[in-house]
C-alpha cells in the first residue's frame, strides 16, 4: 500500500494517474511525511493542482510544455482564471489529439516533427498514425501556436 512504500526513506513522493482528485488528498494530506504529489491526467492539470498536486507528469505536456509552465505561473501566482483559460485551451488541444487514428503518443512524435524535433513512429501493438491524422496534426500544431500566442509574453 501507499502508507506501507512510504516507510521507506527512498520514497519521496507518488504520480496520481487516476481521474479522482480525491486521491491527491489522500495521497498528499494522509501521508506520514512530507511527500512531493504529481497529477497524472493532462486534461485535469489545474483541478490536479488545486487539490494539492506539486505539479504534473503527463504525455501531452511534450507538444505543449510552454502552456503547461504558463498555467503553472499562473497557479503559483493565484490567477485561478487565467489558469481555468489555459486550462480549456489544452483540454480542447487533447480532445483533438485523442480524436485521431492513431495512438496517443504517434500523434504527439508527429506533432513534434513540426517544430524540427523527430522521433520516428511509435512500436507495436500501438497504433501509428493514419493519413488523415497527418492532416489533423497540421491544425492540432495550428492550435497549440494560436495558444502559444495567446498566452505567452
Amino acid at each position: 500500500s501507499y502508507l506501507e512504500m512510504l516507510k521507506h526513506d527512498q520514497v519521496i513522493g507518488v504520480k496520481n494517474s487516476s481521474m479522482a482528485v480525491l486521491d491527491i488528498h489522500m495521497f498528499k494530506y494522509y501521508a506520514p511525511k512530507d511527500v512531493v504529489v504529481f497529477n497524472g491526467p493532462d486534461e485535469q492539470f489545474l483541478g490536479g493542482r488545486i487539490s494539492g498536486a506539486d505539479s504534473g507528469i503527463g504525455g501531452t505536456y511534450g507538444v505543449m510544455p510552454e502552456l503547461f509552465i504558463e498555467m503553472h505561473k499562473a497557479i503559483n501566482n493565484h490567477d485561478i482564471k487565467r489558469a481555468q483559460k489555459i486550462q480549456i485551451d489544452v483540454e480542447k488541444i487533447i480532445r483533438d489529439i485523442l480524436s485521431c487514428d492513431g495512438n496517443l503518443y504517434a500523434i504527439i512524435k508527429k506533432i513534434l516533427e513540426k517544430d524540427n524535433i523527430f522521433c520516428g513512429g511509435v512500436r507495436s501493438p500501438l497504433k501509428n498514425i493514419s493519413h488523415d491524422d497527418i492532416l489533423r496534426t497540421d491544425d492540432i500544431h495550428l492550435s497549440i501556436q494560436k495558444a502559444k500566442d495567446k498566452y505567452l509574453d
